[in-house]
Protein backbone atom coordinates (compact mmCIF):
# COMPACT_ATOMS: atom_id res chain seq x y z
CA UNK A 1 0.00 0.00 0.00
CA UNK A 2 1.19 3.36 -0.65
CA UNK A 3 0.41 5.83 2.21
CA UNK A 4 0.93 9.13 2.83
CA UNK A 5 2.26 10.73 6.39
CA UNK A 6 1.70 14.19 6.69
CA UNK A 7 3.22 14.65 10.26
CA UNK A 8 5.72 16.92 11.09
CA UNK A 9 9.76 15.51 10.42
CA UNK A 10 10.16 13.65 13.41
CA UNK A 11 7.70 11.80 14.33
CA UNK A 12 6.66 11.22 10.50
CA UNK A 13 9.69 9.75 9.77
CA UNK A 14 8.96 6.89 12.74
CA UNK A 15 5.59 6.86 11.47
CA UNK A 16 7.10 5.92 8.34
CA UNK A 17 9.57 3.55 9.50
CA UNK A 18 6.76 1.66 11.31
CA UNK A 19 4.68 1.12 8.24
CA UNK A 20 7.86 0.24 6.08
CA UNK A 21 8.60 -2.82 8.71
CA UNK A 22 5.06 -3.72 7.76
CA UNK A 23 5.60 -3.86 4.02
CA UNK A 24 4.08 -0.18 3.18
CA UNK A 25 5.74 2.84 0.67
CA UNK A 26 5.59 5.65 2.30
CA UNK A 27 5.22 9.26 0.88
CA UNK A 28 6.63 11.28 4.11
CA UNK A 29 5.36 14.78 3.49
CA UNK A 30 4.82 17.25 6.86
CA UNK A 31 2.34 20.04 6.34
CA UNK A 32 3.67 21.73 9.71
CA UNK A 33 7.58 22.40 10.80
CA UNK A 34 8.63 22.24 14.15
CA UNK A 35 10.13 25.48 15.71
CA UNK A 36 11.41 25.14 19.26
CA UNK A 37 11.61 28.27 21.44
CA UNK A 38 15.23 29.51 23.31
CA UNK A 39 14.96 30.78 26.22
CA UNK A 40 16.64 30.26 30.02
CA UNK A 41 16.69 26.90 31.73
CA UNK A 42 13.23 26.19 32.93
CA UNK A 43 13.84 24.48 36.84
CA UNK A 44 11.28 21.48 37.37
CA UNK A 45 12.07 21.24 40.76
CA UNK A 46 9.72 24.12 41.02
CA UNK A 47 6.91 22.28 39.77
CA UNK A 48 4.53 19.48 41.50
CA UNK A 49 4.16 17.73 38.33
CA UNK A 50 4.61 18.58 34.27
CA UNK A 51 1.81 18.16 32.09
CA UNK A 52 2.91 17.36 28.31
CA UNK A 53 0.07 17.39 25.12
CA UNK A 54 2.59 16.26 22.68
CA UNK A 55 5.77 14.37 21.98
CA UNK A 56 6.92 18.19 20.21
CA UNK A 57 6.03 19.27 24.01
CA UNK A 58 8.39 16.60 25.57
CA UNK A 59 11.08 17.23 23.25
CA UNK A 60 10.64 21.14 23.54
CA UNK A 61 10.59 20.79 27.37
CA UNK A 62 13.69 18.31 27.78
CA UNK A 63 16.06 21.09 25.55
CA UNK A 64 15.04 23.80 28.55
CA UNK A 65 15.90 21.44 31.23
CA UNK A 66 17.81 18.79 33.08
CA UNK A 67 15.64 17.23 35.85
CA UNK A 68 14.31 14.05 34.92
CA UNK A 69 12.54 13.14 38.53
CA UNK A 70 9.55 15.55 38.21
CA UNK A 71 6.24 13.37 38.09
CA UNK A 72 5.38 13.38 33.94
CA UNK A 73 1.44 13.31 32.95
CA UNK A 74 1.47 12.72 29.20
CA UNK A 75 -1.66 12.80 26.88
CA UNK A 76 -1.22 9.64 25.53
CA UNK A 77 0.92 6.65 25.25
CA UNK A 78 3.36 8.29 22.20
CA UNK A 79 3.49 11.43 24.18
CA UNK A 80 4.00 8.99 27.31
CA UNK A 81 6.58 7.21 25.38
CA UNK A 82 8.82 9.95 23.88
CA UNK A 83 8.79 11.31 27.99
CA UNK A 84 9.95 8.54 28.81
CA UNK A 85 12.71 8.04 25.39
CA UNK A 86 13.76 11.60 26.68
CA UNK A 87 15.14 10.34 30.13
CA UNK A 88 11.72 11.16 32.54
CA UNK A 89 11.78 8.22 35.19
CA UNK A 90 8.34 8.93 36.65
CA UNK A 91 5.62 8.94 33.94
CA UNK A 92 1.61 8.13 33.99
CA UNK A 93 -0.37 8.34 30.26
CA UNK A 94 -3.77 9.33 29.98
CA UNK A 95 -6.13 8.09 27.21
CA UNK A 96 -5.03 10.47 24.33
CA UNK A 97 -7.27 13.73 24.83
CA UNK A 98 -6.60 16.71 26.79
CA UNK A 99 -10.06 16.02 29.06
CA UNK A 100 -8.58 12.62 29.84
CA UNK A 101 -5.10 14.66 30.99
CA UNK A 102 -7.31 16.89 32.93
CA UNK A 103 -8.65 13.86 34.71
CA UNK A 104 -6.10 11.91 35.24
CA UNK A 105 -4.11 15.09 37.13
CA UNK A 106 -7.04 15.40 39.08
CA UNK A 107 -7.28 12.38 40.52
CA UNK A 108 -3.48 11.77 40.74
CA UNK A 109 -2.26 15.45 42.21
CA UNK A 110 -3.13 17.00 45.29
CA UNK A 111 -3.85 21.37 44.29
CA UNK A 112 -2.16 21.91 47.37
CA UNK A 113 1.16 20.07 46.45
CA UNK A 114 2.19 23.21 43.88
CA UNK A 115 2.09 24.46 41.14
CA UNK A 116 1.73 22.20 37.26
CA UNK A 117 3.64 23.50 34.82
CA UNK A 118 2.04 22.98 31.25
CA UNK A 119 4.09 22.49 28.09
CA UNK A 120 3.19 23.73 25.15
CA UNK A 121 3.02 24.81 21.93
CA UNK A 122 1.67 28.42 20.19
CA UNK A 123 -1.65 26.20 19.54
CA UNK A 124 -3.11 24.20 21.93
CA UNK A 125 -6.05 21.77 21.45
CA UNK A 126 -7.24 21.83 25.02
CA UNK A 127 -7.82 24.50 27.65
CA UNK A 128 -5.69 22.62 30.51
CA UNK A 129 -5.58 25.69 33.10
CA UNK A 130 -9.90 26.09 32.31
CA UNK A 131 -9.98 21.74 32.80
CA UNK A 132 -8.23 21.93 36.47
CA UNK A 133 -9.78 25.14 37.96
CA UNK A 134 -8.47 24.12 41.52
CA UNK A 135 -4.77 23.75 40.19
CA UNK A 136 -2.28 26.59 39.60
CA UNK A 137 -1.35 25.41 35.90
CA UNK A 138 1.71 27.47 34.71
CA UNK A 139 1.68 27.00 30.56
CA UNK A 140 4.46 27.94 29.02
CA UNK A 141 4.83 28.19 25.39
CA UNK A 142 7.76 26.29 24.24
CA UNK A 143 7.54 25.46 20.78
CA UNK A 144 5.54 26.73 17.37
CA UNK A 145 3.83 24.30 14.69
CA UNK A 146 4.31 26.53 11.57
CA UNK A 147 1.69 25.55 8.58
CA UNK A 148 2.66 25.29 5.52
CA UNK A 149 2.20 28.06 3.16
CA UNK A 150 1.61 25.65 -0.01
CA UNK A 151 0.85 22.39 -0.85
CA UNK A 152 4.51 20.27 -0.60
CA UNK A 153 5.39 19.25 -3.88
CA UNK A 154 5.33 15.56 -2.77
CA UNK A 155 1.50 15.56 -2.01
CA UNK A 156 0.35 17.45 -5.18
CA UNK A 157 2.79 14.91 -7.37
CA UNK A 158 1.13 11.84 -5.11
CA UNK A 159 -2.43 12.94 -5.93
CA UNK A 160 -1.95 13.93 -9.50
CA UNK A 161 -0.24 10.91 -10.63
CA UNK A 162 -2.48 8.46 -8.68
CA UNK A 163 -1.37 5.22 -7.06
CA UNK A 164 -1.91 6.87 -3.62
CA UNK A 165 -3.99 4.69 -1.00
CA UNK A 166 -4.73 6.24 2.03
CA UNK A 167 -3.54 9.59 3.56
CA UNK A 168 -2.83 9.89 7.42
CA UNK A 169 -4.09 12.73 9.78
CA UNK A 170 -3.48 12.99 13.49
CA UNK A 171 -4.30 16.40 14.26
CA UNK A 172 -7.71 18.56 13.18
CA UNK A 173 -4.85 21.25 12.34
CA UNK A 174 -2.88 19.42 10.02
CA UNK A 175 -6.06 18.39 8.28
CA UNK A 176 -7.32 21.38 8.26
CA UNK A 177 -4.33 22.87 6.33
CA UNK A 178 -4.25 19.76 4.36
CA UNK A 179 -7.73 20.80 2.99
CA UNK A 180 -7.24 24.09 2.47
CA UNK A 181 -3.97 23.86 0.50
CA UNK A 182 -5.70 20.82 -1.51
CA UNK A 183 -8.01 23.47 -2.64
CA UNK A 184 -5.27 25.84 -3.84
CA UNK A 185 -3.30 23.45 -5.38
CA UNK A 186 -6.45 22.01 -7.53
CA UNK A 187 -6.05 18.06 -6.64
CA UNK A 188 -9.25 18.09 -4.17
CA UNK A 189 -11.06 16.92 -7.16
CA UNK A 190 -8.26 13.26 -6.91
CA UNK A 191 -9.66 12.86 -2.92
CA UNK A 192 -12.00 10.46 -3.84
CA UNK A 193 -9.30 8.04 -5.36
CA UNK A 194 -7.91 7.80 -1.70
CA UNK A 195 -8.74 6.56 1.79
CA UNK A 196 -7.99 9.25 4.76
CA UNK A 197 -7.34 8.18 7.96
CA UNK A 198 -8.25 9.93 11.37
CA UNK A 199 -6.64 9.52 14.52
CA UNK A 200 -10.19 10.91 16.09
CA UNK A 201 -13.61 12.40 15.16
CA UNK A 202 -12.76 16.11 15.56
CA UNK A 203 -9.49 15.22 12.92
CA UNK A 204 -12.57 13.08 10.52
CA UNK A 205 -14.81 16.00 10.71
CA UNK A 206 -11.96 18.53 9.53
CA UNK A 207 -11.08 16.30 6.70
CA UNK A 208 -14.71 17.00 4.89
CA UNK A 209 -14.99 19.45 2.75
CA UNK A 210 -17.58 22.02 2.48
CA UNK A 211 -20.85 21.56 1.83
CA UNK A 212 -20.32 23.73 -1.59
CA UNK A 213 -17.71 21.34 -2.70
CA UNK A 214 -18.60 17.80 -3.93
CA UNK A 215 -15.34 16.44 -3.96
CA UNK A 216 -14.58 13.88 -1.24
CA UNK A 217 -12.66 11.49 -0.25
CA UNK A 218 -13.09 7.22 -0.69
CA UNK A 219 -13.82 7.03 2.49
CA UNK A 220 -13.01 8.23 6.10
CA UNK A 221 -11.43 5.87 8.65
CA UNK A 222 -11.79 7.04 12.56
CA UNK A 223 -9.50 5.26 15.14
CA UNK A 224 -11.10 3.55 17.93
CA UNK A 225 -9.45 5.32 20.07
CA UNK A 226 -6.63 8.60 20.21
CA UNK A 227 -3.70 6.28 19.12
CA UNK A 228 -1.54 5.37 16.28
CA UNK A 229 -1.85 1.58 16.59
CA UNK A 230 -5.62 2.06 17.10
CA UNK A 231 -5.20 4.02 13.59
CA UNK A 232 -3.40 1.22 12.31
CA UNK A 233 -5.62 -1.12 13.36
CA UNK A 234 -8.80 0.33 12.16
CA UNK A 235 -7.14 0.52 8.83
CA UNK A 236 -5.81 -2.71 8.83
CA UNK A 237 -2.36 -1.65 8.04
Amino acid sequence: MRILVTRPEEDGARTAARLAARGHECVVAPLMEIEYHDGPEIDLASFQAVLLTSANGVRALARRSRGRDVLALAVGDATAAEARAQGFTRVLAAEGEVHSLARLAATQLDPAGGPLLHAAGSVVAGDLVALLPDFRVERQVLYAAVAAGVMPQAIVEAFRQGGLDLALFYSPRTARIFMELAARAEIAAHLPQVTAGALSAAVASALRPPAWQSDSWRRIVVAQSPSEQALFDALAL
